[in-house]
């Protein structure tokens, strides 16, 4: 068994393994996204066709994580599920922030107070903007934050539940993706949560 309380599950084993070559092929091919290529292939060069075949890899990780909390069989309820994701996510996640935060200013400390200090390493924490690879971890935790209420909710009325949750991600996809009239400062805000 393992941490989760899980038996070890091979089918997600294998699309854990799938989901981490997909996400090493899309920051190797990232860097060479935009150059010329003499080969194309439905109008996309081999690093772009590369790039975008892995993009499933993302939200896989994402669906993974939820797959885990829902198949969980542990119910330490709500201190000892908080208390699991502070110690597995909100740590690390505020240790390399911090790390990045400090090292963007070559360890000086005045440096860091030109900067903002706390209030900007604040706001680096909450947009994931420490480092561009942290983007997903804000993410992630948000999902934590709705989990314990989605997970009610899924239980009280699920058809509400599914078709509510469907709205609001083709809402959030329109304000993203279509030339709707919607503000600037909201497709910003949008797009970071």
């Amino acid at each position: 068994k393992g941490g989760t309380g899980l038996e070890r599950r091979r089918d997600v084993d294998w699309v854990r393994t799938a989901s981490m070559l997909g996400v090493i092929f899309l920051h190797a091919s990232s860097g060479f996204v935009s150059r010329p290529s003499r080969f194309s292939l439905l109008g996309m060069t081999p690093a772009l066709l590369c790039n975008q075949a892995a993009r499933f890899s993302v939200p896989v990780f994402f669906l993974l994580s939820g797959l885990g909390l829902g198949l969980s069989r542990r119910e330490a309820g709500l201190p000892g599920f908080w208390l699991r994701r502070i110690r597995r996510s909100v740590l690390p996640y505020v240790l390399w922030s911090a790390f990045y935060f400090l090292q963007s200013s070559h360890f000086r400390v005045s440096a860091l107070v030109s900067h903002g200090g706390l209030r900007a390493f604040g706001r680096l924490l909450l947009t994931g903007g420490a480092a561009s690879h942290l983007w997903f971890l804000p993410v992630l935790l948000q999902l934590y934050l709705l989990y314990p209420a989605l997970k009610w909710c899924m239980r009280a009325c699920p058809l509400a539940t599914l078709v509510l949750s469907f709205l609001i991600s083709l809402y959030c996809t329109l304000v993203i993706c279509v030339p709707l009239p919607f503000p600037p400062w909201w497709r910003v805000r949008l797009w970071r949560l």
